[in-house]
């Protein structure tokens, strides 16, 4: 009690002599990020490439409202249990405010039903592009930051059918989530074009030689294949050896940071997707020389697209001044997006599948002193998720 009446005493003694004490200006808090991506196993370059492009866009956006943005990084080892138990560990010891990442279908669909169960929000940010994300399995807390489901080949079956005239096709891909939702788009795509899919292989994940399967190849004209990390270029090598004369071509065995891989094997090949580093549109060039800067290499896919949703997220967190503890205004804030300037293109928000509306490139590899790279042949200024799923006829208003 004595000690109680001093300080009060202390305190009218100031006040009286006419000094005023301002109390202390506290630091805003940081914006914390949990960055889930696979530093270890068959996608590990992929997730340096995810961690790279979060990291340069928050890096070149500096403080967001007074707030300090701080990344927690945690290697999900493409399984999906560890990639719950580290968002848990994110969000209930870290203490971050969302999460993001993910590239695994797999792993994304356990971490969606995580975020989901505990209203968490997450924020897609590459790959995860399983139909189930944004039919079935859509939830109100989550945000695909790049394509939607296959939506990053929007319009290449019907170039293959319609365009390049190869009307029977043999569809190959990985036998998990992403590459039944790959093997379904192919298969709705050609059929829609007026072509046909007259073989379809599902292969076991990871598939260290192809040639079992490549030695059973039905009469078609082209091979549709659809393959990530190491898988590839390992494909489209094997593919060559063989000495088959029938076209293979896809969107993600092509893809940026990959393609270096397969070399001049790759080169007469058509590929689509959402970036190539040969676009000239501003954003890029400054993408490329900040990431060539920070990282002393060239980015692939998905440094580009990491970037770009990290670009959305920014964008978002600035609509609502920050305040991401609010954590509806900061989900509702995505469907605000209209034209967003990004290495991609121009970038706007799709709210019935959660992803955005983008351009989509379809690109013929060629040579160029001696390397492999791209020349784009067609593009879709404003491809949507959606139209992907009504030609499906998985859409649902």
């Amino acid at each position: 009690m004595k000690q109680l009446r001093f300080l009060v005493t202390g305190m009218v003694l100031v006040l009286s002599l006419g000094i005023v004490i301002s109390p202390p200006v506290l630091a805003a808090s940081p914006i914390k990020v949990g960055l889930l991506v696979p530093l270890s196993g068959a996608y590990a370059r992929e997730g340096e490439f995810i961690r790279n492009g979060v990291i340069l866009a928050f890096a070149q956006a500096g403080k967001i409202d007074g707030r300090e943005v701080q990344v927690i990084v945690e290697d999900t080892e493409m399984k999906p249990e560890v990639g719950t138990t580290k968002a848990r560990k994110l969000v209930e010891r870290d203490k971050v405010n969302f999460t993001a990442g993910c590239y695994s279908s797999a792993v994304g669909l356990a971490v969606r039903d995580y975020a989901d169960r505990y209203q968490v929000p997450h924020i897609y940010v590459a790959g995860s592009t399983a139909i189930e994300f944004i039919t079935t399995k859509k939830s109100d807390w989550t945000r695909h930051g790049v394509y939607g489901g296959p939506s990053h080949g929007f319009g290449l079956p019907e170039f293959v059918v319609k365009d390049l005239g190869l009307k029977t096709v043999i569809s190959m891909a990985p036998d998990y989530a992403w590459g039944w939702s790959e093997a379904k788009f192919i298969k709705a795509g050609v059929e829609n074009a007026g072509g046909q899919v007259v073989q379809s292989m599902l292969t076991p994940f990871p598939t260290l030689d192809y040639s079992p399967y490549l030695a059973k190849l039905a009469d078609a004209k082209v091979i549709y294949a659809e393959y990530a990390g190491a898988d590839a270029p390992r494909l489209i090598k094997q593919y060559r050896n063989l000495g088959i004369k029938m076209p293979l071509l896809g969107s993600a065995p092509l893809m940026p940071g990959m393609l270096e891989d397969a070399g001049l094997s790759a080169v007469g090949l058509y590929t689509a997707m959402v970036w190539y580093p040969v676009l000239k549109n501003p954003e890029n060039l400054k993408f490329m020389e900040g990431y060539r800067k920070k990282f002393g290499t060239e980015p692939g896919l998905n440094a580009a697209t990491a970037y770009s949703a990290t670009l959305a997220c920014i964008y978002t967190l600035q609509k609502i001044g920050g305040k991401v503890e609010n954590k509806r205004a900061f989900l509702d804030a995505w469907y605000t997006i209209k034209d967003l300037k990004t290495p991609l293109g121009n970038y706007s928000f799709e709210k019935s599948t959660h992803s955005p509306i983008q351009p989509v490139y379809i690109a013929k590899v060629i040579e160029e002193q001696g390397k492999p790279t791209y020349q784009i042949v067609k593009e879709t200024p404003d491809a949507r998720a959606s139209a992907m799923l009504k030609m499906m006829g998985l859409f649902k208003e």
